[in-house]
């Protein structure tokens, strides 16, 4: 899985290479997170640009919560953005939505902060 990090000045951008995020990648995902983690808990968030995934599972989703719970530790929050319809409604059928904020691009959640 290959998951590009974008620094700007108030927030990072981790742009997901993938079409799904699945219970055997979250490992990795979880690596890639940590490698970056003191960059970004001094930002005001860090967005998922979802572009290019088209489906993730319920493990991926947990590990989300468990992420989120980390990083409002450090005043940083985790958004989305760049849902396809298909996430999007799994997003929404899971109550997942309710929790989180999602752009509908990266710019505007940058303009956000």
């Amino acid at each position: 899985m290959d998951i590009e990090f974008i620094r700007e000045e108030k927030v990072i951008i981790a742009r997901f290479n993938a079409r799904m995020i699945i219970h055997s990648n979250v490992k990795e995902i979880s690596q890639k997170i940590e490698n970056n983690l003191e960059d970004i808990k001094n930002k005001k968030a860090v967005i998922f640009d979802f572009e290019s995934v088209v489906f993730i599972d319920s493990t991926s989703l947990g590990y989300l919560y468990k992420l989120k719970d980390t990083l409002d530790r450090f005043g940083t929050n985790l958004v989305f953005s760049n849902l396809v319809d298909r996430v999007k409604d799994i997003f929404i059928y899971t109550n997942f939505a309710q929790h989180f904020t999602i752009f509908d691009d990266t710019k505007n959640a940058m303009n956000f902060y």
